[in-house]
């Protein structure tokens, strides 16, 4: 009852209009996010509404979205001994390829949020082969060429299935493409092939 009642609420007048800004961490959830600044993890239907975030469970590192409320305050750290003089700690300089592999990934980003998910792949991959490192450059890598792959799939079976055999075989040239290993693919691939062969063969009347 409770998860009806926040699907059908309006998400600004449950929440309010003030907000401020968070950034995916990797392993974050909607529901452990509303658990921690909403204080019910249930509340996580309300928070996807109020993001525009058509399916709660797709929520990837690095994605920012909008919290209601005031932004938690800052813990003060405590400020040292007098006897203690602690050098000023300087932040190692970002890398050129950092700089580069971050320009990426905030585009891949952009691209992931207008829903062209093959350019979101190449700009995250860019991104990851840039600098090794970046985790979430890698790990939305990895998220994309999932969703990909089973789109591709999908596409390619229905394809054949229309006997389009063209497009299947482009379509699973594609999976091969992101998955070399991918057996299912490699047979699939290889029966439209054999079909195509046997249609030409065909006398055309």
């Amino acid at each position: 009852m409770v998860e009806r009642r926040l699907q059908r609420a309006d998400a600004q007048q449950e929440l309010g209009s003030a907000s401020f800004a968070y950034t995916v961490q990797p392993g974050d959830t909607l529901a452990k996010i509303a658990q921690t600044y909403l204080g019910d993890r249930y509340r996580f239907y309300i928070l996807a509404k109020y993001n525009s975030i058509a399916n709660p469970s797709r929520l990837l590192g690095g994605q920012v979205i909008r919290i209601p409320g005031q932004a938690p305050k800052p813990v003060a750290a405590a400020p040292p001994r007098p006897q203690e003089t602690t050098p000023p700690h300087a932040e190692p300089p970002t890398s050129p390829r950092r700089k580069e592999a971050e320009r990426f990934h905030a585009e891949g980003l952009k691209q992931l949020g207008g829903g062209n998910l093959e350019s979101a792949y190449e700009a995250f991959n860019s991104a990851a082969n840039r600098d090794p490192t970046f985790e979430a450059a890698q790990q939305q890598r990895e998220a994309a060429r999932r969703e990909l792959v089973t789109r591709y799939q999908r596409e390619a079976n229905t394809a054949f299935q229309r006997q389009e055999l063209d497009g299947a075989i482009r379509k699973w040239d594609q999976v091969l493409a992101l998955e070399p290993d991918n057996d299912v693919a490699r047979l699939r691939k290889a029966q439209a092939l054999d079909l195509k062969e046997k249609l030409q063969k065909l006398p055309s009347k």
